[in-house]
């Protein structure tokens, strides 16, 4: 293997006896290897700082979730850079809150420049919500960030989360409780073996007996999960595929015609909305049919973004070939013909450009359901027209989420798309000078974020004129054919086929092999610029592109790292064992698998100097014990001497007015020859005596106290 590749022979004879017990597995983890790959990665970003070169700019990447085993909310860091000739992005650090605020967010956007250096950042890649958008805005405006000398570009949040959020919103904009539904189906079933043995004696026939665990397997419904919408096809198909069976195994329960022995009726609150949804919904196998046709382009469109390549000039042209699809359903042709350029600027609100509800649906399946829904008598036409209005209003908010808060609406991602191929290569003189206007308009926005200077776009543009008359002349630039996440995704979930339960289950069981197809070379926009001007050492328009291909389409990297925590997770694991195994997972992933990590000498060296390290650790970890053990002391011996050092000062007191107390009796006691008053003058003197007495005691409680404090 290459990892022992270059190791030295006397290095190599301890492999032989070599063992590994937990403790040496501890500190090679986090002392020696993780040190080392992270020592990499920072040297990359400070020659990415230091050396003014092509490719120096880089991306942020950040999100936060919760880590139920710290019990903390884990924020991680990626970073997007040029690494040879490709862009990768790679993990960066951790970070563990209690809350997270925006002051809170910035705080560590402020370590991890302390840590890396980020003053080559161009932008800051997140999801939508509020916090981020104020932390966003906080480092572009904070004094600490003020010796940088451009401010971040801004394409928007992450276009992933807001088609997966305008799905969400979509499917809630309608009281269909699919949701709920395939929730509650995939909850009755899970952990309950004799109910499943059950829904098999009582569902299955003679000629779709299950023969192995595989079918088995796709007897039952898979896990649903609200929020992710690319794997989520998945379970609605399954569970259109199992829905017969489901009418007759909850209709067999209702008939109480079978014995409880032999049939189990569920009591549990799963089971009541899966009984509503399969026998007292007639629509319920309909809606899941138009559910599948719905989400089927935008399953398309979020597998081809679950990549790290660089996709930002084929999003917005994505988002409205997603959008123009669903449209077709709802608008009518020539509606579509007139606003073939700006489809979502079409009013949807408007019924003159909308399709009429008694026409069919396009989900072919949904209508050929209704269709004999009517012919069995169950449903009239009224309730199907119902049914279509409801279909029109979920798409209708879909599209209605994408065109307000989508990167649809970002300038600057709009006119990336200046830097796709197939507009290069366009040789109609409109389309030309659109594409030469997008550019100059991308030129206009980095201008004003400081990142080039205004003398230099109009070289700029002479530079990108020479490459549109270049790409329409090179085979490259005609023949481009860009890598396609989602046939690689689809490839995957025929591979694992008899893990399928756990890729749709969102486990994240395919997310490295995903990221092994995105070393492909082959469709990579930044491999192709980076092959024409590789030979133009000389050329000032490849920085500048170089800078936008590192521009982030989205979350994808980091949400796939969130599913690497379950990898690396365990019990008790402390937030520091965390971070080094998922530094060490980032590095072996990069490299293209454990088969091709290099032994080289200076990783022998960190693990070598490993167990010195943990040994300091140690040490260091006792004298905090230690300091922590001497703060306690002196803590308890400060406190006793405040509360002598009180009892002190209310002796003083009582001590004055004791003493005025005698001066005044002693005086009367005088005046009027009284040998009663001369007794209590007496007394009190003796009680005097008593509370000095008292008071010395204490000064010298207080003295000894403050001699332990000087020895502490």
């Amino acid at each position: 293997m290459k990892m022992f590749e270059g190791a030295p022979e006397e290095v190599m004879k301890y492999f032989k006896n070599f063992s590994c017990g937990k403790t040496k597995t501890k500190y090679l983890i986090e002392y020696g290897l993780a040190p080392h790959y992270k020592s990499l990665l920072k040297h990359r970003i400070q020659d990415l700082t230091i050396h003014s070169n092509d490719r120096k700019y880089f991306v942020v990447c950040f999100d936060e979730t919760g880590n139920y085993n710290l019990q903390r909310k884990q924020l991680d860091f990626h970073i997007r850079y040029w690494h040879g000739n490709e862009v990768v992005t790679r993990y960066l650090q951790s970070e563990f809150l209690g809350r997270a605020t925006a002051i809170d967010l910035l705080a560590c956007f402020k370590k991890l420049d302390q840590d890396f250096s980020l003053k080559n950042m161009i932008q800051i890649s997140m999801d939508g919500p509020n916090v981020n958008l104020l932390t966003h805005k906080k480092v572009n405006k904070d004094p600490s960030f003020d010796q940088y000398e451009h401010f971040l570009l801004d394409i928007g949040t992450c276009g992933l989360h807001k088609v997966h959020n305008a799905m969400k919103d979509a499917s809630k904009s309608v009281d269909w409780k699919i949701l709920e539904f395939l929730r509650a189906a995939f909850t009755l079933f899970e952990d309950a073996p004799s109910r499943r043995e059950e829904f098999l004696r009582h569902t299955r026939s003679a000629h779709t007996i299950p023969t192995c665990a595989k079918q088995i397997k796709q007897q039952f419904p898979l896990r649903f999960c609200g929020h992710r919408w690319v794997e989520n096809i998945g379970p609605a198909k399954r569970m259109i595929d199992i829905f017969p069976k489901l009418l007759i195994y909850v209709t067999k329960i209702e008939s109480k015609t079978i014995s409880r022995k032999e049939l189990t009726a569920p009591t549990c609150a799963s089971y009541t909305i899966v009984k509503q949804f399969v026998l007292d919904d007639p629509f319920g196998r309909a809606k899941l049919e138009f559910l599948c046709w719905f989400a089927r382009p935008v399953e398309i469109f979020l597998t081809r973004y679950q990549t790290d390549i660089p996709m930002v000039p084929f999003l917005v042209k994505d988002l409205h070939k997603m959008c123009r699809t669903l449209c077709e359903s709802i608008v009518y042709p020539k509606v579509l013909r007139e606003n073939s350029h700006n489809i979502l600027g079409i009013d949807f609100t408007d019924n003159d450009v909308l399709k009429n509800t008694s026409l069919k649906l396009d989900s072919i399946l949904a209508e050929e359901t209704l269709m004999a829904l009517k012919d069995e008598g169950r449903v009239d036409e009224g309730k199907c027209v119902t049914l279509r209005e409801e279909a029109r209003k979920a798409i209708i908010t879909f599209l209605t989420r994408i065109t307000t808060k989508s990167p649809t609406q970002n300038e600057l991602a709009v006119h990336l798309g200046c830097l796709d191929p197939e507009r290069l290569v366009q040789k109609k003189d409109w389309q030309v000078q659109a594409t030469r206007t997008s550019f100059a308009r991308v030129l206009s926005a980095c201008a004003k974020a400081n990142l080039i200077e205004r003398p230099q776009t109009e070289p700029l543009m002479d530079e990108f004129d020479k490459l549109l008359r270049h790409a329409a002349q090179d085979s490259a630039f005609k023949d481009f054919k860009r890598y396609d996440s989602h046939t690689s995704y689809q490839q995957v979930i025929e591979d694992n086929d008899d893990d399928n339960d756990e890729v749709s289950n969102g486990q994240g069981k395919s997310n490295d092999v995903q990221c092994m197809k995105d070393k492909k070379k082959e469709g990579r926009l930044d491999v192709l610029y980076f092959n024409h001007y590789k030979d133009q050492p000389e050329s000032k328009l490849w920085p500048v592109i170089s800078m936008l291909l590192v521009l982030s389409h989205g979350q994808a990297s980091v949400e796939r790292g969130f599913s690497v925590n379950r990898q690396v997770t365990e019990v008790n694991q402390s937030e520091f064992s965390l971070q080094a195994r998922r530094t060490i997972k980032d590095h072996i992933t990069f490299v293209g698998g454990v088969n091709n990590v290099e032994m080289t000498p200076e990783l022998l060296n960190s693990c070598g100097r490993a167990r010195g390290r943990y040994e300091t650790y140690l040490a260091n970890l006792k004298k905090e014990k230690g300091n922590e053990i001497m703060g306690q002391k002196r803590r308890k011996l400060t406190d006793q001497k405040a509360e002598l050092s009180c009892k002190r000062r209310k002796l003083d007191v009582e001590v004055e007015k004791l003493k005025v107390s005698i001066d005044n009796i002693e005086n009367v006691a005088f005046e009027t020859n009284t040998p009663s008053m001369f007794r209590d003058v007496c007394v009190q003197r003796q009680f005097l005596t008593l509370k000095n007495k008292e008071v010395e005691d204490i000064d010298s409680e207080i003295n000894v106290l403050t001699k332990k404090l000087q020895n502490i």
